[in-house]
C-alpha cells in the first residue's frame, strides 16, 4: 500500500513536470512561438533592408547624374528653388 501512494504520487509529480516543461517549451521567454515570431519578423527586416538597398543605388545613379549632366541642376534650380536666367519671364499660375 505504501509503494501503491509512493507511485502514485511519482507519478504526478511526472505529469506536472510534464505539464510545466511543455508550457515553458511552447510559451516560455524563449519558447517555440517566440521563436515562429522573431522568424517572421526578420524575415520581414530582411525585405525591407533589400528595399531600402535599392534606393540607395537609386540615389547614388542620381547622384552620378547630377555631377555628370548640368541638365539635372538646372531642372533644381528652376522647380524647386524656382530660379531664372537672366532675362526670362516666368510666370506664375495661381
Amino acid at each position: 500500500m505504501v509503494v501503491d501512494i509512493k507511485r502514485t504520487i511519482s507519478r504526478a509529480l511526472f505529469l506536472v513536470e510534464l505539464a510545466i516543461f511543455s508550457w515553458i517549451y511552447f510559451f516560455g521567454l524563449h519558447g517555440f512561438y517566440n521563436l515562429i515570431e522573431l522568424r517572421s519578423d526578420s524575415d520581414r527586416i530582411e525585405k525591407k533592408l533589400v528595399c531600402k538597398k535599392a534606393d540607395i543605388a537609386m540615389l547614388k545613379e542620381q547622384i552620378i547624374a547630377w555631377n555628370v549632366h548640368s541638365f539635372y541642376k538646372e531642372k533644381m534650380a528652376r522647380e524647386q528653388l524656382q530660379m531664372a536666367r537672366n532675362g526670362e519671364l516666368i510666370y506664375y499660375i495661381k
